[in-house]
């Protein structure tokens, strides 16, 4: 790969890695499932077609667990779902790799 293709291929990485609208919510990237970061999804948050999941208690998740509230992750790179958990009265109280925790209520 000469100099010049080489400029190009990073200025074209660059470049797909910034937004030029700090107001944009939405951001695509990648993100492990769940059990790869060591979460145990229990199910789909809050409806069957959701990108954010509840999360059981198991060794990586116990020191966010509380009895009294469901724990449920999203991933990282999706700003809209934890903003409309947010919105339904969740908290974010830590991450595990590529996914944000939040204390939902119980329903």
């Amino acid at each position: 790969m000469n100099t010049g293709t080489k400029a190009l291929a990073i200025a074209l990485l660059a470049a797909g890695c910034s937004s030029t609208n700090p107001e944009e919510k939405a951001v695509m990237g990648y993100y492990s499932p769940p059990w790869q970061s060591g979460l145990k999804e229990i199910r789909p948050y809050p409806f069957q077609n959701s990108i954010c999941k509840e999360i059981g208690y198991n060794l990586v998740s116990r020191d966010f667990y509380d009895d009294s509230k469901l724990l449920v992750g999203c991933p990282r790179t999706e700003q809209g779902a934890i903003a409309d958990r947010i919105a339904e009265g969740g908290v974010e109280v830590g991450y595990v790799h590529h996914w944000t925790l939040l204390h939902m209520p119980k329903r």
